[in-house]
């Protein structure tokens, strides 16, 4: 995944999508894919306005993809590794466990070292990772 960002960092989708361009570079028309497609010329337009507003279903763009000599290549290209990610949220649900008893303490003025505080924050998102299905159930 990781080498797929720079890639996709630098794609620019065309101002009139992906269809539209594909099908003018095949130098087909509207009305020919249409054909092809079993639909009319207006809703050929249709689906490529849709792309664009994204608003396209992925079952639409695969058949017209198909109509046109392409495939559809789909992905979710995360913006970090999902470690990052698992890591970041465990420190964060330990951050906001830990808050709530940290200001008790301070309030009782037995508040840790910070040193101390934050090893403790390091070992509960430690715990909080063996557990990755209940990692998420906090907003």
């Amino acid at each position: 995944m990781a080498k797929l960002r720079p890639a996709l960092a630098q794609l620019t989708v065309p101002r009139g999508g992906w269809l539209k361009a594909v099908r003018e570079g095949l130098g087909m028309s509207a009305e020919q894919l249409g054909r092809r497609l079993g639909l009319t010329k207006q809703t050929v337009l249709q689906l490529e306005g849709n792309e664009v507003r994204k608003a396209l279903t992925l079952a639409s763009l695969e058949r017209t993809a198909h109509a046109l000599g392409c495939q559809v290549a789909y992905a979710l290209v995360p913006g970090r590794s999902l470690e990052e990610e698992v890591d970041a949220r465990a420190r964060l649900v330990a951050e906001r466990r830990l808050a709530r008893v940290a200001h008790s303490m301070r309030l009782e003025e037995q508040s840790p070292p910070a040193h101390l505080h934050r090893l403790q924050i390091e070992e509960l998102a430690t715990e909080l990772k063996a557990k990755l299905a209940h990692l998420w159930d906090e907003p």
